[in-house]
């Protein structure tokens, strides 16, 4: 029979595939914040974790990431990637892209609607934290 993950555990892998930062997901997750990196890193070696992890990316995968919060998510860790190797025209690019997902950049010519994206998760999404048991 397969271990059941925790609460947190799950929640960890939910948080960790919208953000791809470990010790940011471990702490929103609920773990403490001082031992949160060191958290992540156990929790990503365990094979079960990596087997839950590839379950959600292969879920959000087929939805198209049409989530608006794991967009912008990864566009700030390409963005400080950019900014921490100097490349500031790559760093410019991708503000501009998380100004359009938010709505905040002038609308793209070939459009003349400009589109929404979700900005909370259906309650049935893949990536739906679930709350902690009391």
């Amino acid at each position: 029979m397969a271990k059941r993950l925790k609460t947190r555990q799950d929640n960890f892998c939910r948080y960790y595939v919208r953000s791809y930062d470990p010790a940011a997901a471990a702490a929103r997750a609920g773990y403490s914040p001082r031992s949160a990196a060191s958290q992540a890193s156990r929790l990503l070696g365990d094979p079960i974790i990596q087997a839950r992890i590839a379950i959600l990316q292969a879920e959000m995968s087929k939805g198209g990431c049409r989530d608006l919060e794991a967009l912008i998510a990864k566009l700030e860790n390409i963005y400080s990637r950019a900014i921490n190797l100097g490349n500031y025209s790559a760093a410019t690019a991708i503000v501009t892209a998380q100004a359009r997902l938010l709505g905040l950049g002038p609308p793209r010519p070939r459009s003349a609607k400009p589109a929404t994206a979700p900005t909370s998760e259906a309650p049935d999404s893949p990536l739906s934290v679930r709350p902690e048991a009391a």
